[in-house]
């Protein structure tokens, strides 16, 4: 990166890091991990992951997120349970997970099978 910003410096790619988390009583290995996942929140939107309740939820296994900040297995849990307890986050376990994104794709797949068989169809007429 250059010394100074110009007005064509190309800015690095960073972290989304919200104000409300300047006023928390939170240690700086649970902010990034926050910031870390807000920023994994918008590819579970782009995915289409919602629960039930239409709430975005993320997949990131803590051995993944540990690599990201260089961070040990025990620190990523110490952070989440921080963040737990801040009430910034819910956390479910990855089988509960799946079976909702399960449930979710059988829905989508049911709605795509509807629209199928209410498809008006040409086959062998004379149009």
């Amino acid at each position: 990166m250059a010394d100074y910003i110009t007005a064509d410096t190309i800015m690095p790619r960073f972290l989304p890091y919200p104000y409300y988390l300047l006023k928390m009583d939170l240690s700086q290995t649970a902010e990034l991990l926050y910031s870390l996942l807000f920023d994994r929140s918008e590819l579970s939107q782009k995915n289409g992951w919602q629960d039930n309740e239409g709430r975005t939820y993320i997949v990131y296994p803590i051995s993944e997120i540990a690599e990201m900040p260089d961070k040990g297995s025990t620190a990523i849990k110490t952070a989440l349970n921080e963040l737990d307890a801040a009430g910034l986050l819910e956390r479910k376990r990855r089988e509960t997970l799946e079976a909702s994104h399960r449930e979710y794709k059988h829905r989508e797949e049911v709605e795509r099978l509807k629209k199928r068989l209410h498809r008006p169809s040409y086959e062998g007429m004379d149009v």
